[in-house]
């Protein structure tokens, strides 16, 4: 797994306002922020208010006095409140877009408590869906960087949360920081390998060290075939 945010986590709140945009190029949009509205599958990487996050202190919301707010991102208000998401974008947001953001909301909580926040248990083996040595066979590398000052935490300003730079950082990929990406559920083991120099959170797929990993996992044992596979990746 490279870069898989793997800890609820509120980093996707400047996309949520702004969009996706190409790194690097603000005029290229990967993502609108209608888009990032619409998506369902967006709002499962919020934490529950209860579950552990990828933030400092005991939410991912600083004020001005350096208090932590934990905030429940399950709910309309929540947004309403801090001017999150389409909120943060248009002036007046109608009943429809309203009721549709609620339901995508229940949604996205229900998926998260029951696959991801699985009744707090989510590091033990209960959390599987299979006995644990069903796994054994199964070889987990989470891969990524520690190498970038990578979002903690966004900083509120009265009611407004100001998600155009990041309050306070830690160390990352630039885009999820080393605990996000770090853990995976269940009890597995799990190997981490670091990045080379210098990747960050877009470009991990893209490095020599993570390509010659996946052909030694899926073709050890057939060289005719990981050096077709090898051509493929341009090696």
């Amino acid at each position: 797994m490279a870069g898989c945010l793997l800890i609820g986590s509120n980093v996707l709140l400047g996309e949520f306002l702004n969009g996706w945009d190409t790194s690097g190029m603000s005029f290229m949009k990967l993502l609108s922020k209608d888009v990032f509205f619409s998506f369902p599958g967006l709002y499962i990487y919020f934490p529950l208010q209860y579950e552990e996050r990828a933030g400092e202190g005991d939410g991912m919301l600083v004020d001005e006095h350096g208090y932590y707010h934990n905030v429940d991102y399950f709910d309309i208000r929540t947004w309403q409140k801090y001017n999150l998401g389409i909120f943060g974008w248009k002036d007046l947001v109608t009943a429809e877009e309203k009721q549709h953001l609620m339901h995508l909301l229940a949604a996205a909580k229900r998926f998260r408590k029951k696959y991801l926040f699985c009744d707090g248990k989510k590091y033990e083996p209960s959390a599987l869906s299979r006995d644990i040595k069903d796994y054994q066979h199964i070889d987990i590398i989470c891969y990524g960087s520690k190498s970038f000052p990578t979002h903690s935490n966004y900083e509120m300003k009265g009611n407004i949360c100001d998600v155009s730079k990041s309050k306070s950082t830690r160390e990352g990929d630039g885009t999820l920081n080393s605990k996000c990406w770090s853990k995976v559920p269940g009890g597995l083991k799990v190997k981490i390998e670091y990045a080379e120099e210098g990747s960050n959170h877009v470009g991990l797929v893209d490095d020599m060290k993570v390509h010659n990993l996946m052909l030694d996992i899926f073709f050890q044992h057939n060289n005719f075939t990981r050096k077709s596979a090898s051509e493929l990746l341009g090696m």
